[in-house]
């Protein structure tokens, strides 16, 4: 495989690689010996029963949870040394939507933007204009002045993927999205990851069952009592090699062009920067 380029030049031929990774909680061994990697632009699907170490293995891959063996490198980057975390947008489930504190849909997307400019400094028009498409690209662009907690729950998944995708991150780390959503928000949770993998980032995600996010995955990954079982490839390649037939960009915050004409372009006229 030829090596792709990352934002900073260096060429780098995975995002995201695990190396006999184990994972120790409470004295009990919940990842033993895990090999795992992730190529630029691809779309993969961790799944497994309960308790069989799936939500552990991506947490460990953002440094969630520490590896008590082997190792996790980022971008090509030892964990422990990598320091460029906007690159990297992590989802969790859903329950951290709200976060017990009033606030409205486009405040929470809002947060997302802090990896681009401090606390205190006030929202520029790239960064709202940021914040309008995200929430246009999950469907919640009508939502956008109500609270949170007024949302269902696969509206607050939205929520929380519409925060990541404003940091414009490379690589997508996503803990059960689906989980406890109705039909019709899992297929617009798969549209708007539909749009990020589109758009040449990479996705990593926990689920139970794919469901209709089952046409845009490349490989499924089976945890079963803390190894990886399986390694398949998915609907974009059949014969198991590497899909190339999406675009990569490699600018750091890819365009994220949305389901309407026009949404985004001046984003794409300015590479996708502020």
């Amino acid at each position: 495989m030829t090596a792709a380029p990352d934002a900073h030049g260096a060429d780098v031929e995975t995002v995201v690689e695990v190396l006999g990774g184990g994972v120790v909680l409470g004295g009990r061994p919940v990842l033993r010996d895990v090999d795992l990697v992730v190529r630029p632009g691809e779309f993969v699907a961790v799944v497994g029963a309960n308790g069989s170490g799936k939500s552990t293995l991506i947490r460990a891959v953002v440094g969630l949870r520490p590896v008590t063996s082997g190792s996790v490198r980022l971008f090509g980057t030892d964990q422990q040394r990598f320091s460029d975390w906007r690159r990297v947008g992590y989802v969790p489930q859903r329950s951290g939507a709200g976060s017990g504190v009033p606030a409205s849909v486009w405040e929470v997307v809002a947060s997302g933007r802090l990896v681009h400019r401090s606390v205190l400094r006030p929202l520029r028009r790239a960064d709202r204009t940021a914040i309008d498409e995200a929430l246009a690209v999950v469907g919640l662009a009508d939502r956008a002045g109500d609270p949170v907690t007024t949302l269902s729950g696969g509206q607050q998944q939205r929520v929380l993927i519409a925060r990541a995708l404003v940091s414009g991150p490379d690589l997508y780390v996503l803990d059960e999205p689906t989980a406890g959503v109705d039909a019709a928000n899992q297929q617009a949770l798969a549209d708007a990851l539909g749009v990020v993998s589109d758009a040449g980032a990479t996705v990593v995600l926990v689920t139970h069952e794919l469901g209709p996010l089952a046409p845009l995955v490349d490989r499924t990954i089976t945890v079963r009592e803390g190894r990886i079982t399986d390694d398949v490839a998915g609907a974009h390649d059949p014969a198991g090699g590497h899909h190339h037939e999406r675009p990569v960009r490699h600018d750091h915050l890819p365009y994220l062009g949305a389901p309407v004409d026009g949404l985004g372009a001046a984003a794409h006229e300015h590479g996708g920067r502020p």
